[in-house]
C-alpha cells in the first residue's frame, strides 16, 4: 500500500515536472514569435516610412562627415574647406560642345549638342539618350527634364529613366517652359497671331491654345497648374512696358491682368500665396492673387541676374563706373531690399527659400535673406557656374563638372 502510495506521488510528480517542461518550451515558443513578429512590424514599418527617415539619415551622415571639413570662424560663419570630391570626378567635358545642366529630383542632368545624360550625386552615369535637335534648350522642374528646338517644332519630356513624350508642332518654339506638375507652356510663331500659347498635360495631351495679337514675352504656372501667367511686351510712349495676365485652362478668358509696368519682363515666378512676381531689366515688383500691385522696387545699377523663391528675392547688380558689383536681398514684401557690396566678379547666382548663393571667381559665398554671411568655401577660378542639392554642390566649368560638400547652417 506504501509502495503504491510512493509510486502514485513520483507519477504525479513526474507528470507535473513533465508539464511543466512543456509549458516552458510553450513559452519560449510563444516568445520567440512574438520577438519574430515584432521584427516584421518594426522592419515592414522602416520600409513603408523610408522616405521620410532614409533621407534624414543621409543628412545626418553628411553632415558628420562634413563637419571635420568645416569650422565655425569668430564671426559665426561656417567655413567650408571646398576640398574637391574624388571617385567619378570630375566629370570630362568636351570643349568642343556646348553644355547645359541642371537637376531632376537629386539627378544631375547634362545636356549636350547629341545626349541628354543623367549622372547620381555621386558621378555615376546612370543613362544617356541622343536627340537630333538644333539650337537645344533645357528647362527643369521637380523630376522633369524638358528639352525643345528654339526655332524648330519639336519638344520632348524626360524623366532620369525615359524618355516621356515627344511632340512635333507645325510651328517654329519660341520658347517653352515646365511647371513642377509636368505640364508644359510652349510659345510657337503663328500665321493668324503675334504668337500663339500651347499647354500640354503632365501626359502630353495638349489642353488649352491661346492666340496673342501682343508679344508673349514669359510664362509661368499659378501654384497648382490649373493656369497661367503670360507676360506681354509694348511700348507707351517710347518707354518698353510689360503688362501680365492669369488665365485658366477651363476658360478662354483672361483671369485678371495688371497695369503696365515700365519695364522689360526678365523672369516670372508664382509666389507662395499664388500672387505674382516680376523680375524687370530696370526694376521689380510683387501683384497679389488678383493682379493688383503690391510693391515695387527700382534698380540703382546694372541687373547681371536674379533669382526668386518662397517670396524671397535675390539680384546681382554691376555699376562699371564704380568697378562695383553688390548683391540685393528681399526678405519678402514687407521688407526693404537689402544690398550688399561684393568684392569680385559675381559670377552666378542661386536663390533657395532661405538662402541665397553666390559666386565669386574664388568663393561661394551663402547669404541669410536680412544680409548676412552664413557660411562660405573657397573655390577656383575656373567656374562660371554651379547647381545646388542639398548639401551637394557642382561647380560647372568649360571642360568639368566638380562637386564639393558644402554645409550651409550648423
Amino acid at each position: 500500500m506504501e509502495d503504491r502510495m510512493s509510486d502514485d506521488i513520483y507519477n504525479k510528480r513526474a507528470r507535473k515536472k513533465k508539464r511543466k517542461k512543456a509549458e516552458g518550451k510553450g513559452s519560449v515558443r510563444n516568445k520567440v514569435i512574438f520577438v519574430l513578429a515584432a521584427v516584421i512590424v518594426i522592419v515592414l514599418g522602416l520600409f513603408i516610412t523610408r522616405n521620410k527617415w532614409i533621407p534624414e539619415l543621409e543628412k545626418l551622415n553628411i553632415y558628420i562627415g562634413n563637419s571635420k571639413n568645416a569650422e565655425v570662424d569668430e564671426n559665426g560663419i561656417l567655413n567650408n574647406n571646398g576640398q574637391l570630391a574624388e571617385g567619378n570626378f570630375p566629370i570630362a567635358l568636351s570643349d568642343s560642345s556646348e553644355y547645359q545642366t541642371g537637376m531632376i529630383g537629386d539627378r544631375l542632368v547634362i545636356l549636350s549638342d547629341a545626349d541628354f545624360s543623367v549622372y547620381s550625386t555621386d558621378g555615376e552615369k546612370l543613362a544617356s539618350r541622343s536627340h537630333d535637335y538644333s539650337n537645344v534648350i533645357l528647362k527643369t522642374a521637380a523630376n522633369r527634364a524638358l528639352i525643345y528646338e528654339s526655332s524648330g517644332n519639336k519638344f520632348r519630356v524626360e524623366t532620369s529613366r525615359k524618355t516621356l513624350f515627344e511632340k512635333t508642332l507645325d510651328d517654329k518654339i519660341i520658347f517653352a517652359r515646365i511647371s513642377n506638375e509636368g505640364y508644359i507652356a510652349v510659345v510657337s510663331t503663328s500665321d493668324t497671331y503675334s504668337c500663339m500659347l500651347t499647354v500640354f498635360d503632365m501626359n502630353g495631351n495638349a489642353i488649352y491654345y491661346r492666340g496673342s495679337v501682343d508679344r508673349i514675352i514669359e510664362v509661368c504656372f499659378n501654384n497648382e497648374s490649373t493656369g497661367c501667367r503670360i507676360t506681354v511686351m509694348d511700348a507707351n510712349i517710347g518707354q518698353i512696358v510689360s503688362r501680365a495676365y492669369q488665365v485658366n485652362f477651363t476658360s478662354e478668358d483672361e483671369k485678371w491682368t495688371t497695369n503696365e509696368f515700365e519695364t522689360l519682363c526678365v523672369d516670372l515666378y508664382t509666389t507662395s500665396t499664388d500672387g505674382l512676381f516680376i523680375l524687370g531689366d530696370t526694376k521689380c515688383a510683387y501683384y497679389d492673387k488678383n493682379g493688383t500691385f503690391l510693391k515695387g522696387y527700382s534698380y540703382k545699377n546694372t541687373l547681371i541676374s536674379g533669382g526668386f523663391m518662397n517670396d524671397h528675392a535675390a539680384m546681382i547688380f554691376k555699376n562699371d563706373k564704380r568697378r562695383k558689383t553688390s548683391l540685393v536681398l528681399v526678405n519678402g514684401m514687407e521688407s526693404a531690399p537689402i544690398e550688399k557690396i561684393i568684392e569680385g566678379n559675381l559670377k552666378y547666382l542661386v536663390a533657395e527659400s532661405e538662402l541665397a548663393y553666390v559666386m565669386t571667381d574664388n568663393e561661394i559665398i551663402a547669404y541669410d535673406y536680412d544680409g548676412n554671411v552664413v557660411s562660405k568655401a573657397s573655390i577656383s577660378d575656373i567656374y562660371h557656374s554651379f547647381l545646388k542639392s542639398g548639401n551637394t554642390i557642382f561647380l560647372i566649368g568649360n571642360t568639368r563638372i566638380d562637386k564639393i560638400n558644402f554645409i550651409s547652417t550648423q
